[in-house]
C-alpha cells in the first residue's frame, strides 16, 4: 500500500485471491452450486469488505502515528464479515417445461 492510500496491483491481486476463496468457501458450507451472478456478487462483497478492513487499518496506523497528547485515541473494531446479505438471489433452474 502507498503512502498516499492507494493499492499497488500485487496487493489488489492477493485480495482478489483470498476475496474468490473466501467465495468458494461460503457456497460450499451452504452446500449449493452458485450462478455465475450469485458467486460473482458473493465476491465483490468479500472483496470490497477486505479492501475496507485493509483501508481501517491504515487509517488507524496513521491516526496513532499522528496522536496528539491533547486528542483522546478512539480506535474503531473491525465490521464483522459479511453473512447472508444476498442469500436470495435468483438461482436459474434447469427445469424444462413441455409446451
Amino acid at each position: 500500500m502507498a503512502t498516499s492510500g492507494r493499492i499497488q496491483g500485487e496487493m489488489l491481486r492477493l485480495l482478489f485471491i483470498i476475496s474468490h476463496r473466501q467465495a468458494e468457501d461460503y457456497f460450499d458450507r451452504l452446500g449449493d452450486d452458485p450462478s455465475n451472478a450469485a458467486f460473482t456478487t458473493r465476491r465483490a462483497i468479500y472483496l470490497n469488505h477486505n479492501r475496507a478492513c485493509i483501508g481501517l487499518a491504515c487509517a488507524q496506523a496513521v491516526a496513532s502515528r499522528a496522536y496528539l497528547p491533547s486528542l483522546p485515541l478512539q480506535r474503531r473494531p473491525l465490521p464483522p464479515p459479511p453473512q447472508g446479505d444476498l442469500d436470495f438471489l435468483p438461482i436459474p433452474s434447469s427445469s424444462s417445461q413441455d409446451t
